[in-house]
């Protein structure tokens, strides 16, 4: 599915190799926050989306060069900002966002959709200027 959506213009997807083999894969979302609540208050804000990195590969600069990477493609294509949601048990990944400059968007809290092990998390939504 994302493979198609990327042929149709919807995602980037952004891949990070090393030796040939993929270590971190992120996604962004170009029509906006995929949650209807955030979407309806941040329109015109794409969502970087799905990050992750192997896991031995974290906390040696792959998220933030594939966020990096992100946001450059968001400014080519001349949008002002660049959102997220982070969920609020993932401590590592807020203090990375937080150290690249996104804050918190002031929206209440929301409810990730619930992911392979059925569980979903409450996230806060995070933005950040890309001028």
């Amino acid at each position: 599915e994302d493979l198609q959506a990327e042929s149709g213009g919807t995602l980037s997807i952004v891949s990070a190799w090393r030796r040939g083999k993929p270590i971190g894969v992120g996604i962004v979302h170009w029509p906006g926050p995929r949650d209807a609540g955030v979407a309806q208050r941040l329109p015109d804000c794409p969502e970087l989306c799905r990050l992750f990195v192997d896991e031995g590969f974290r906390r040696r600069g792959v998220g933030r060069g594939l966020v990096r990477h992100m946001e450059e493609l968001a400014r080519a294509r001349g949008f002002a900002r660049l959102g997220l949601g982070v969920s609020l048990n993932n401590k590592p990944a807020r203090l990375m966002y937080e150290g690249l400059g996104y804050v918190p968007a002031g929206l209440p809290l929301y409810d990730e959709p619930p992911g392979p092990d059925g569980e979903g998390d409450r996230c806060e939504f995070m933005v950040r200027s890309m001028r």
